[in-house]
């Protein structure tokens, strides 16, 4: 994963020289048209929200942020942890990876046909070479690094699951404890706001329960991280109570905390092959 990392790094730098000594527009053009289209696809398929409990136009502004600054990691460095549902996705990573791979190509062809006759810092011979070395070693890297893994994590090189979808699947499919279905609590509001009514269910028909056996994960902060209208209405009331007659509303320090908490201790959102 390193020898990738460092291979595709050194193929970007040296396409989008080449490129910027040709014309710097055309570097910003490419950059910014490649990222309005991620970002357009991640919109059009209801997942442009990012999975930090922020709302509001801070929570956009974060969640534009984070995918920006996110593809712009992966057009460089190929880092395939980012090729899960929440980030990229398995399909978009491969179709990135490649594009990436591509307009290094396509940048030295541009410079050479636009460069004027003794400007060249290196030979068009010496910059082809130099460019198939590194996108053909990258290849054979990736290919080697596909036979070395797990069956099982390959297809998640296909995958055309969204950030929702996955995140959801955690309560609906892979939930398989309290309190691994409690981890959406501390997620972003929009990326699980179809399964609403679902989870409102599951609080209500077992908060009793908790209340009773007490779990480690079942804290203040917890608490008050769920909305109010996902309470029973004796918490709720209760919670008036304490704060005096009106319900605090957790802060994003709180929410972290609650996040950070729980996947220290045995929850894992993205395993890594």
């Amino acid at each position: 994963m390193i020898l990738n990392c460092a291979l595709l790094l050194l193929l970007r730098c040296f396409g989008a020289a080449m490129l910027i000594i040709s014309n710097k527009y055309y570097f910003v053009a490419y950059m910014a048209g490649e990222t309005t289209l991620y970002l357009l696809l991640k919109a059009l398929r209801n997942d442009f929200w990012y999975w930090v409990p922020v709302d509001g136009a801070t929570g956009m502004f974060l969640s534009l942020l984070m995918r920006v600054v996110i593809k712009v990691v992966v057009d460089f460095t190929s880092i395939v942890q980012f090729r899960v549902p929440g980030e990229l996705g398995g399909v978009y990573w491969i179709f990135n990876v490649f594009m990436a791979i591509a307009a290094a190509f396509v940048s030295i062809h541009v410079h050479f046909k636009s460069a004027m006759e003794g400007d060249e810092a290196i030979s068009e011979e010496v910059a082809w070479t130099c460019a198939g070395a590194l996108g053909g070693s990258w290849v054979a890297v990736f290919i080697a690094f596909l036979l070395l893994m797990k069956r099982k994590y390959r297809a998640t090189f296909l995958s055309l699951e969204s950030g929702n979808q996955w995140m959801q699947s955690y309560f609906l499919n892979e939930g398989n404890s309290d309190e691994t279905r409690a981890t959406i609590i501390g997620c972003n509001r929009h990326v699980w706001q179809s399964i609403r009514p679902q989870v409102r269910e599951w609080l209500k028909e077992n908060w009793p329960r908790w209340v009773e056996e007490k779990p480690e994960w079942l804290t203040q902060v917890f608490i008050s991280n769920v909305d109010s209208d996902l309470l029973p209405l004796e918490v709720l009331e209760e919670q008036n109570l304490i704060g005096g007659g009106s319900r605090r509303r957790s802060t994003l320090g709180d929410r972290m905390s609650s996040v950070r908490s729980r996947s220290s201790r045995k929850y894992t959102v993205a395993p890594a092959p």
